[in-house]
């Protein structure tokens, strides 16, 4: 045991747990009890519902291994379940593959062959191996599970992706046709027979003819219905109908959390789309295809959360990454809506469960949305300090220090742009050459930002850089930096003609992709500074004849 002022991690617990199992499996209950025990104390604040879930799965399958190894095989099976989900860190279904054995063991043929024929039907890694050779031993002689074996050994030479887990296998010792043969004369109507040659014929781009049979096979079989099918069931509506017609067929369900997201993420993306609906139609556009990407994302959220609550729940329901994407990918399509509470939400369960960069960046945007200055600037340090910490290979300081400045002169916080314009020198001097090129463009555009809105109470300090840019920055011909430098200058009363000058040509760049706001704040701001540069010559009420104007030092 590790010493008592050591601090010991779940991963760190769940490795010894897994070298005491083989070598004193009777005091496995002893440790897990001390692991609870131990981070109950230390962990505060405590793991997320997800996290707790993640980890009780590890711990059932531990358990349920101690079982089978004392012989307790009826135990094992009753905790298998629980612990047949994939977990974010396994390489493959093990525990699945672990799983049929127990079942032979116990002479629990059906369900051992259910569960051969769920694990190629969704060509799990691991699992599949284990399930096509156990078919290859019980076909010749289990006749009463005889459909489910041969099932899974036509799919084993139907799918591509069974195909390619099984190559180093021998091979089935008749072709698929063989087995589906067999499958029709026992039960023509059996959903995977249709499920089967509606996938083939997807493959094969004959949509029209796949169509129909997708829709039994995928549409009427909620428990069959993972990301590729639905994928390919979508992909055959929109190709072989009209849009309407396409969009007012039932909305397939699926039972898997994941499965949901896989779906969505395919209809989120026209790319994606695309090739699976063979080319002849164009991809519906965005608009038609949103409600269903965030309906996916809603279901999945749904089955997710059902399995932090419950423990129950379809193979893929207990990825902490995958949930942590979803929530990243449906908090951004709120934030689109402008429902920022529910995204910043999502977001924070996200951090909860596989916290990754992407989360703290649309954050910021989230407290931009809510016009929370001071959760804004909490935001951008979170996220820049994660990239520090974490690296972030999409780190874009340059999109979001804009906001952060305008936030820090909001909250009358000037002093800590300084702060900001050195982040994003020390960002981009990091950078390599070709990069910096690339980007030189935005990180003069924030730059002139963050000068812009530290100009106000520290002329002195910026009145340096923008000349030190300037020539540059007009060189670019860009109606948004050139227009921050100008905005900078109103700060110095006695360069207003040279600001106002400076507004009007950043007017002359204007292109119709910068949109209409950017239109209005070039305007106001050669209406501002020309205000400005007439109030400063504006007669003085005194009628004193040695006039010294207010903004030169004499």
């Amino acid at each position: 045991m590790p010493p008592a002022d050591q601090h010991v991690d779940f991963d760190r617990w769940m490795t010894l747990a897994e070298h005491v199992l083989p070598l004193a499996p009777h005091s496995l209950p002893t440790l897990l009890m001390d692991c609870e025990h131990k981070l109950a104390q230390r962990e505060s604040p405590p793991p997320s519902q997800a996290v707790q879930a993640h980890r009780q799965v590890k711990i059932t399958r531990l358990q349920a291994q101690a079982c089978a190894q004392a012989g307790q095989l009826d135990a094992a099976l009753q905790l298998a379940p629980k612990g047949r989900v994939s977990l974010t860190d396994d390489n493959a279904d093990a525990f699945s593959a672990l799983s049929l054995g127990w079942l032979v063991q116990a002479g629990r043929l059906r369900e051992a062959a259910d569960l051969a024929l769920e694990s190629v039907l969704h060509a799990r890694p691991g699992s599949t191996v284990a399930a096509f050779n156990l078919a290859k031993q019980q076909f010749p002689s289990d006749p009463t599970h005889a459909t489910t074996w041969a099932l899974v050994l036509a799919i084993s030479q139907t799918d591509e992706d069974v195909r390619r887990l099984l190559a180093q296998q021998t091979r089935a010792p008749h072709p698929a046709n063989f087995y589906l043969d067999r499958v029709r004369a026992a039960q023509p109507q059996h959903p995977l027979l249709a499920l089967i040659e509606g996938m083939r014929l997807a493959k094969q781009r004959q949509l029209e003819q796949a169509l129909p049979l997708l829709e039994i096979g995928v549409g009427q079989h909620p428990e069959m219905a993972d990301g590729n099918k639905l994928s390919a069931l979508w992909a055959a509506r929109f190709a072989a109908l009209p849009l309407e017609e396409a969009l007012a067929r039932p909305f397939p369900t699926a039972e898997g959390a994941h499965w949901c997201y896989a779906a969505g993420v395919v209809l989120d993306d026209a790319d994606d789309l695309a090739p699976l609906m063979g080319g002849k139609k164009k991809v519906p556009a965005q608009a038609a295809r949103e409600p269903l990407v965030v309906r996916y994302y809603e279901e999945g959220l749904r089955r997710f959360e059902h399995f932090w609550a419950t423990g129950e729940g379809r193979h893929h329901d207990a990825d902490l990454h995958v949930y942590s994407m979803l929530c990243n990918n449906l908090a951004i399509k709120y934030r689109f809506m402008g429902r920022y509470d529910e995204a910043a939400e999502l977001h924070h369960k996200g951090l909860g469960s596989s916290p990754f960069a992407e989360h703290h960046n649309s954050l910021i945007w989230c407290s931009v949305g809510m016009d929370d200055d001071a959760q804004t600037v909490a935001d951008a340090e979170r996220l820049w300090h994660h990239a520090q910490e974490h690296g972030y290979s999409r780190h874009e300081p340059t999109r979001y220090l804009p906001s952060v400045g305008y936030a820090l002169y909001r909250l009358d916080r000037d002093d800590e742009i300084s702060i900001w314009m050195d982040r994003l020198d020390e960002w981009f001097g990091e950078l390599a050459p070709d990069v910096q090129r690339s980007v030189r463009r935005n990180y003069l555009s924030a730059l002139m930002s963050l000068l812009d809105f530290f100009s106000s109470t520290r002329p002195e300090l910026v009145l340096p850089r923008l000349r030190e840019h300037q020539d540059e920055v007009i060189a670019l011909k860009n109606c948004y930096a050139l227009r921050r430098l100008a905005c900078a200058l109103e700060a110095y009363p006695e360069l207003l003609e040279e600001c106002v000058a400076l507004h009007q040509q950043a007017h002359s760049y204007l292109l119709p992709e910068d949109g209409e706001e950017e239109e209005q704040m070039v305007l106001s701001g050669i209406e501002r500074a020309q205000r400005k540069l007439a109030e400063r010559d504006a007669p003085s009420r005194s009628d004193t004849a040695d006039r010294r104007p207010w903004w030169r030092f004499w």
